[in-house]
């Protein structure tokens, strides 16, 4: 038996799409300040994606 996606709830996906995290992406996102502070300088960073 398959679990139940809550995103393809279309009320969910509604109120869950209306949240600032959704509409503003990291800025809107309480906790993005704190990590960023935790993170290094990727300026001139080289990496694998």
């Amino acid at each position: 038996m398959m679990k139940e996606n809550k995103y393809d709830d279309q009320t969910f996906f509604t109120k869950y799409s209306e949240m600032t995290r959704s509409q503003k992406g990291l800025q809107g996102a309480g906790e993005w300040q704190t990590l960023e502070k935790m993170l290094p300088d990727f300026e001139k960073s080289r990496y694998l994606i």
